[in-house]
């Protein structure tokens, strides 16, 4: 993986990218928002947004170790309160192939974390990529991510998850549901956005093992078809000894970027290229960014 100081300017020249930025620097940076100029550069948006994003992950990662720490009891009066709730459910804009959706359980304000990106990680380059609509490409790194069948143990009982495939693994971390979100139908707006950040390591979630960081962390990395490195380690191919911890690690976060009210689906914007496929409408970008103004006001 790339160094921190490389990481994110390969896709300098994604325009998309840098419309995406803008607003996450809108929601996640309020204070320098101000002060920044309207033909910022990429570099100007991506580094304090990749800083806040990491921050705002590198939080909610060790509450999510407190939760694994705590009883069932003592969580719902302390943790759980501070981090998003959501719920998988039938979500009428999904089509009958795929009809999961999330949504909040509870109000969620601009600016969370709400969901990660889960599953296997195939690394730039990788000629065995799998089929399917749940390749999420990560264009700031330049890697694919697949979360066909990962989903979070804590849902394993939901009644809309009884069906699901015995292939189906089943993670610790139960915000790692960004494979289940849902394109805006005609009318509506995306109110969550994409945005890397790095893995922090156990010691920086202020855990004294690795135990409950191993629980939370929905990936294996893949090349050329063979594993690579899990929680466990990393090894390549050709090399004797497994490396650990396996590091440096990137995630991929879902961050709200306008108000949600209890039983709103979480809606991310695909970006799909033409041809379009029927039930696809593309995303106003302006709109999108004068509605986040307009409620941030």
């Amino acid at each position: 993986h790339n160094s921190k100081a490389e990481l994110g300017f390969a896709a300098m020249a994604s325009p998309h990218l840098l419309k995406d930025l803008r607003v996450l620097h809108r929601v996640l940076c309020p204070g320098r928002a101000a002060g920044l100029p309207g033909d910022a550069s990429f570099r100007e948006l991506f580094e304090p947004v990749f800083e806040q994003a990491t921050e705002r992950a590198t939080k909610a990662l060790a509450l999510l170790c407190q939760e694994l720490a705590e009883t069932a009891e003592a969580r719902s009066s302390s943790t759980s309160q501070l981090l998003p709730h959501l719920e998988p459910f039938i979500s009428p804009i999904a089509d009958q192939e795929g009809p999961l959706g999330v949504r909040a359980v509870s109000s969620i304000a601009a600016g969370q974390l709400v969901a990660i990106y889960p599953g296997r990680i195939f690394l730039d380059g990788e000629a065995r990529l799998p089929q399917g609509d749940k390749l999420f490409t990560n264009e700031y790194e330049g890697v694919h991510m697949d979360g066909k069948g990962w989903l979070p143990a804590a849902w394993k009982s939901h009644p809309v998850l009884a069906s699901q495939p015995q292939s189906s693994i089943w993670h610790g971390n139960r915000l790692a549901v960004g494979g289940l979100l849902n394109h805006p139908c005609e009318g509506q707006l995306p109110n969550c956005m994409p945005m890397p950040f790095w893995w922090p390591t156990w010691q920086g979630l202020g855990q004294a093992t690795p135990a409950y960081w191993a629980r939370l962390v929905p990936h294996v990395v893949m090349k050329d078809g063979q594993l690579i490195r899990t929680v466990s380690g990393s090894k390549m191919p050709q090399e004797a000894e497994q490396k650990f911890p396996p590091w440096p690690h990137m995630g991929m976060a879902f961050f709200s970027i306008l108000p949600l009210r209890a039983g709103d689906e979480l809606l991310l914007n695909y970006r799909l290229s033409p041809p379009y496929p029927s039930w696809y409408h593309p995303v106003n970008d302006g709109e999108l960014e004068a509605e986040v103004e307009r409620k941030l006001e």
